[in-house]
């Protein structure tokens, strides 16, 4: 026969120790949730600027082979938020749709927010089409009379960084002015 205290004595959580281990489980998963999040804005953060870096690499290979090759370069007597590049050789361009057209000039212009691109092809502009987009500011200028072309471009800011990291600045010489 079983003595009544070996009774009592079964194995078995208390409550104590039950909310206790809902408790450590708690911490456990708020923890996990943190770094999960922490993980999720770095990647979206790092997505961004991979964005802005792509982009920031095609409108500059796009904009210095438009200047390198054009005849003359001009900014729009409007300010500074216009690039006229023109051409003067016979020059034939994918955009220019017509087997007898040519590219009379390139324009860029800065406005809400983008830069766009329009082409001349001697019967008329092509059709604006945004080259990059996500800026704050963009900005074309002379650096002297040799035909450098100064480009600057800020871009919207990426959580709290400071003007340095968003603002971006290259240079272009163009080859006609640079070879004389």
């Amino acid at each position: 026969m079983r003595s009544k205290r070996s009774y009592y004595h079964e194995s078995g959580f208390t409550l104590v120790e039950l909310m206790v281990a809902l408790v450590l489980g708690l911490l456990v998963v708020l923890g996990a949730t943190q770094v999960f999040l922490a993980s999720k804005q770095s990647f979206n953060r790092m997505d961004e600027q991979a964005s802005r870096q792509e982009s920031l690499r095609f409108f500059a290979d796009v904009v210095s082979l438009d200047i390198r090759s054009s005849a003359a370069n001009k900014i729009d007597d409007t300010g500074d938020k216009v690039l006229v590049l023109e051409y003067t050789k016979r020059t034939k361009d994918p955009y220019c749709s017509s087997s007898t057209s040519d590219l009379v000039s390139v324009i860029y212009s800065y406005n809400s927010g983008a830069v766009y691109v329009n082409y001349d092809c001697g019967d008329g502009l092509v059709g604006e089409q945004a080259v990059v987009d996500g800026l704050v500011d963009a900005d074309f200028d002379f650096i002297s009379s040799d035909g450098y072309v100064a480009v600057d471009i800020e871009f919207a800011p990426i959580g709290a960084e400071s003007v340095a990291d968003k603002r971006f600045s290259f240079r272009v010489a163009n080859r006609e002015s640079v070879a004389r």
